[in-house]
């Protein structure tokens, strides 16, 4: 059986959107050690493809630390003007490229064409991020184990739904993420349904033996008057 949680656009008093802000430095003081840790072994005698290794681990969770702080300025309620038309594709294009550069040869991911989709009104730096947290969420979940992820789009109303889906450990389907003192995955979840909430649209999580998925719907961009829209051909 699927076990779902849908959580619709809303709004909320800044005092959740300062524990989460908490609890996202939090996060990125303990990304941090772990990039001191690193450093420290860096130092000292590797071999060529543990040093390789290590580098890119350094690598990534820079790339984290940055990832989490970038929903800062949204979670504040300051995205509002920096809303603008993204492809779908473009997204996913993006979320191709940090996975390549960034995640441990043992994950995988497959993503699937967003052909024929509306383009999203949405902060595309931000929801960016949150599909890089998502996704490496996911992977540290699944420890030193090997992890797929496959990411997919479809129309649905008044959105775009963005799904990542992953065989990693099943996630709590109750909303325990909703709770404060979230950290690691949950925190990820929290942030994912606040920034979308605050951009009109919403998160859902779903559960079952194999599979987690989580779904980010983005609201479609408005449609452009014809004598707006580019050329065909």
């Amino acid at each position: 059986m699927v076990t779902g949680v849908r959580v619709e656009a809303g709004a909320e008093p800044l005092d959740a959107a300062g524990e989460l802000i908490r609890s996202l430095v939090h996060e990125v003081g303990n990304l941090l050690a772990a990039v001191r840790l690193s450093g420290h072994f860096l130092g000292g005698e590797l071999a060529g493809n543990e040093r390789r290794r290590l580098s890119r681990d350094v690598e990534m969770l820079a790339s984290l630390c940055g990832a989490c702080l970038s929903q800062i300025r949204p979670l504040l309620g300051e995205g509002g003007q920096r809303r603008f038309r993204v492809p779908p594709a473009a997204l996913l294009e993006g979320l191709a490229q940090a996975f390549e550069e960034l995640m441990p040869a043992r994950a995988r991911l497959r993503i699937a064409p967003a052909r024929g989709l509306p383009e999203v009104a949405i902060d595309a730096d931000a929801v960016r991020n949150l599909l890089v947290l998502l996704v490496a969420g996911a992977v540290s979940a699944a420890g030193s184990e090997p992890v797929s992820v496959q990411a997919e789009s479809w129309r649905e109303g008044p959105w775009v739904v963005v799904a990542l889906s992953d065989n990693g450990p099943p996630v709590d389907p109750l909303p325990t993420w909703a709770r404060p003192g979230r950290r690691g995955r949950e925190l990820g979840f929290s942030v994912a349904d606040r920034v979308l909430r605050l951009g009109g649209g919403g998160l859902r999580l779903h559960a079952k033996p194999g599979e987690n998925r989580v779904e980010l719907r983005l609201p479609r961009a408005p449609e452009l008057p014809p004598d707006a829209r580019p050329p065909v051909g």
